[in-house]
Formats: C-alpha cells, sequence, structure tokens
C-alpha cells in the first residue's frame, strides 16, 4: 500500500493497494514490514505484555497481605510444572517442598494456583473450620466436555447441586448399611492385592512389568476398574 500526496487540492491523501499480499511500504514515513517481521513483533508484543502481567499480579498478590511460600523456579504459562519431573516419585518432590517451605504452600500448575498442605492439622482445618471455601473445583473446559457439564460429582464446583449429590452418596452409597453389605467385597479385593503382591516378592526372576510402584498402580487398577465391576457386581449373587 503506498501512501502518497495526490495534486488535486480537494484531495489530501489517496490509497494505492499493490497486488503484493502481506507487503505495504510508505514513501512517507519510509519503512516497509514483511511477514516474518509482523510475526517477530506479533511475539515481541506477546512476550512483553506477559512479563507486564506477571509483575503486576505480583505487586497485586503482595497488596493481598500475607500469602504461602511457594518455590521460585516458576516459569511463564507452565508454572512449576517443571519441577514435578517423572525422574522422580510426586510425593517425594512434594515432601522436599514441604520441608524446605513449610506444611503449607503453593505451587502453579500452569496457570492454575495450588495449595499443598502436609500437616494433619492444617489438613484439619481446612475441612472443618474452612470446608466451603475447599469444598468448590476450579471449572475448566476439559471437565465441563469429560464430566456432562460438570456433573461429575468429584468436580463439580460447590453450590446447590453438589450438596444435593453429596446428600445422595452419603445415604445410597456411602451409608453404613450399604458399607457392610459390600465389606466382602472390599476384603476379597484387599486379600486378592496383598496374594499378587506376595507372589511378585517371591517369585524368581525379574516381575514382567515396572518397578514396585508400577506393580502396585496395576494391580489398584485392576482391583478398582472393569474387571471389579465385572466380577462383584455382574457376578456375585449377594448383591442380586
Amino acid at each position: 500500500m503506498n501512501l502518497f500526496c495526490d495534486n488535486k487540492p480537494s484531495s489530501i491523501v489517496s490509497f494505492t493497494y499493490r497486488r503484493i499480499p502481506f507487503f505495504f511500504s510508505s514513501t512517507i514515513i519510509g519503512f516497509s514490514l514483511q511477514p516474518q517481521d509482523i510475526i517477530v513483533f506479533g511475539l515481541l508484543l506477546a512476550t512483553i505484555c506477559l512479563l507486564l502481567a506477571t509483575v503486576f499480579n505480583a505487586k497485586w498478590n503482595k497488596k493481598k497481605g500475607k500469602r504461602p511460600q511457594e518455590p521460585s523456579e516458576r516459569w511463564p504459562i507452565i508454572g512449576h510444572l517443571h519441577l514435578l519431573r517423572a525422574d522422580k516419585l510426586l510425593y517425594r518432590t512434594l515432601g522436599d517442598m514441604a520441608d524446605k517451605y513449610g506444611p503449607i504452600f503453593c505451587i502453579h500448575l500452569g496457570l492454575r494456583k495450588a495449595l499443598v498442605v502436609s500437616n494433619w492439622e492444617v489438613a484439619k482445618e481446612c475441612y472443618t473450620t474452612n470446608d466451603k471455601v475447599f469444598a468448590t473445583r476450579p471449572r475448566s473446559l476439559a471437565v465441563k466436555l469429560m464430566g456432562y457439564d460438570h456433573a461429575m460429582f468429584g468436580f463439580a464446583p460447590y453450590g446447590p447441586y453438589w450438596r444435593d449429590v453429596q446428600k445422595l452418596a452419603m445415604v445410597e452409597l456411602l451409608s453404613n448399611c450399604q458399607l457392610e453389605m459390600l465389606k466382602h467385597v472390599q476384603d476379597s479385593k484387599v486379600e486378592f492385592l496383598i496374594k499378587e503382591i506376595y507372589g511378585m516378592g517371591t517369585k524368581q526372576g525379574k516381575p514382567h512389568f515396572g518397578g514396585d510402584e508400577g506393580k502396585i498402580w496395576e494391580l489398584g487398577n485392576e482391583c478398582n476398574g472393569e474387571r471389579n465391576c465385572r466380577e462383584t457386581v455382574f457376578w456375585d449373587p449377594c448383591l442380586w
């Protein structure tokens, strides 16, 4: 797009569009922008905006008052996810952080802030005195699509629906009568799990999958997953 002054007195500025896409030049200002220049400029502008947002967010959090400590190795966008690496078990990583920052601290899982508690007294206070504060769940697109628009009890935000479903679960599923009726199922699965772990420990040679944590994880999924439903619900005559 060329910008030039026309000779006609009634026209101050006129525009002539060139047919070259994504390219324009100015004979008055004297600069031109290529597509790659636009991309670099956009990335630079986004980086500056992100840094400014981080600085203003930090200042805003300081004005709100005293906050739990958090690790200093926070990266933009991903937060502290790089600290939760796969070469170390998650509970050990969080335990090391608790030894360094105290029994209560915060980490950023992406753009979400999570509170980590490693003391039973603080956990009791969270679930008794401040239970309404910690009862809710953050809304997300993944939970909305996979959880039938936040209809799943474990991921539903705190509100009238959550309270109604909680009452239903406590009365119909987790009552003393129901737990007593299903006690034999729990006992059988715990016995099965212990026998399998004992057999793997006394078996000669290497196990056919993973380490100790992988074995327990797989057995837990086997006891509580689809196989558990087939064996205990569809084939157990005591439940009919």
